[in-house]
């Protein structure tokens, strides 16, 4: 039984292409965390910009660990 559904990024001949959106995300959330950071917006507005940036830089850092250590067993 496959518990995860099948789609093109799963498939190992795809990893090259997992690779460059995981970079552009990673590249896109970085610009925003600096963009956050220097712009003049309310406090809490810049704080939970901040916290939710960062969060998604961290899901993208697992995903390129995750990607990495299940590439090893291939």
């Amino acid at each position: 039984m496959n518990l995860i559904r099948n789609n093109f990024l799963t498939n190992s001949d795809n990893a090259n292409v997992l690779i460059i959106i995981l970079g552009v995300q990673g590249v896109g959330l970085l610009g925003l965390f600096f963009w956050l950071l220097l712009a003049k917006f309310q406090k809490p507005t810049k704080i939970a910009g901040l916290v939710f940036t960062l969060l998604g830089i961290m899901a993208i850092i697992f995903a390129f660990v995750m990607f990495y250590s299940f590439r090893a067993w291939r």
